[in-house]
C-alpha cells in the first residue's frame, strides 16, 4: 500500500494511492566452498522523479513505477582478501520522455538489460582495490516508439561504465592514506530526434587520509582533487537537457568522534 501527497503554493493538493502485488524470491547455491551461484526476481515500486525545467509541466512530480527485475550471478572469493562478483541483469519498468506537446512523464516502456563485474579487496596487505565496470543495454518500446516520437535506444545513458579506486596506506606514517580512482562512461544519446551523442569522458580524482587522536577525541584530515585533469565534456541527462562535468577542484575536510 503506497500512497504520495504533493502540495505546491500555486497549485492545488494532489494525492494518489496504489496497491500493486510485489514480491521478492532470491536463491543461492555454493558450488565450492569459495563459490556462489545465485538467482533473484523482484518487483516493486520506484520513484520517477520530477518533470525537468525544459518541460512544458516543469517540477510536477510524476507518480511511482512499478519495476520488475531479474539477476543471475556468482560471487568468488580469489584470495583471501579479494572477492570477484558478476551478474547478468533484465529490468523493465516504464520509460520516461516527451511527449508531442512537449509534457514529460511515463508514456512508454524500457528495458534494461546487461551485465556487471566487481573486484573488492586488499591486493596485498596495505593496497585495497573497489573496481567495477557495467555493459547496458537501455531500449524503450511502446506507442512513442512505434510512432517514430521515440527513438528506440534511451536517451542519456552510457551503454559502458567503469571505474576503479586504489588506496594505499603508508607503513612508515600511522594513521595516513593515499588513494586514487579512475572514471570512465561511454558515449549518450542526446535527443530521441536526432543521432547527436555527448562524447565519452574519463576522470582522475587523487586524495589523502590522516588520522589521529586528540585526547579521547578521534581526528581526521582528508584531502582529495576531483577532476584532476580539468576533463571537460558534455553529459547527457534522461531529460535531453546537457550537462558539464565538475571543473577541478579541491575538497578539505576535518572530522571528529567523540
Amino acid at each position: 500500500w503506497h500512497r504520495r501527497e504533493f502540495a505546491a503554493p500555486i497549485r492545488p493538493p494532489d494525492s494518489a494511492t496504489q496497491r500493486p502485488w510485489l514480491y521478492d524470491a532470491s536463491i543461492a547455491f555454493a558450488v565450492a566452498p569459495d563459490w556462489t551461484l545465485f538467482a533473484s526476481a523482484t518487483r516493486g515500486l520506484e520513484e520517477s522523479g520530477a518533470a525537468p525545467d525544459n518541460a512544458a509541466n516543469r517540477n510536477e512530480v510524476l507518480p511511482p513505477a512499478i519495476s520488475t527485475q531479474q539477476e543471475l550471478g556468482f560471487r568468488g572469493r580469489l584470495t583471501d582478501g579479494l572477492t570477484l562478483i558478476g551478474s547478468l541483469f533484465s529490468i523493465e519498468k516504464a520509460a520516461p520522455g516527451f511527449d508531442a506537446n512537449n509534457i514529460f512523464g511515463l508514456f512508454g516502456e524500457l528495458r534494461h538489460r546487461g551485465a556487471e563485474l566487481s573486484l573488492v579487496g586488499n591486493i596485498s596487505p596495505r593496497l585495497r582495490i573497489v573496481s567495477g565496470a557495467v555493459y547496458l543495454d537501455a531500449r524503450r518500446s511502446g506507442q512513442p516508439v512505434e510512432t517514430g516520437a521515440w527513438s528506440k535506444e534511451a536517451v542519456g545513458l552510457p551503454k559502458f561504465q567503469a571505474m576503479t579506486g586504489l588506496t594505499y596506506t603508508v607503513p612508515a606514517v600511522a594513521g595516513l592514506s593515499f588513494d586514487g580512482q579512475l572514471n570512465h562512461s561511454s558515449s549518450r544519446r542526446v535527443s530521441s530526434r536526432s543521432e547527436l551523442r555527448t562524447p565519452a569522458l574519463t576522470t582522475v580524482d587523487i586524495g589523502f587520509r590522516k588520522a589521529f587522536d586528540i585526547g579521547k577525541a578521534k581526528m581526521a584530515v582528508r584531502g582529495r582533487v576531483t577532476n584532476l585533469f580539468g576533463a571537460d565534456s558534455w553529459v547527457a541527462a534522461r531529460s535531453e537537457l546537457l550537462d558539464r562535468p565538475s571543473r577541478r577542484a579541491l575538497r578539505l575536510s576535518l572530522t571528529m568522534n567523540i
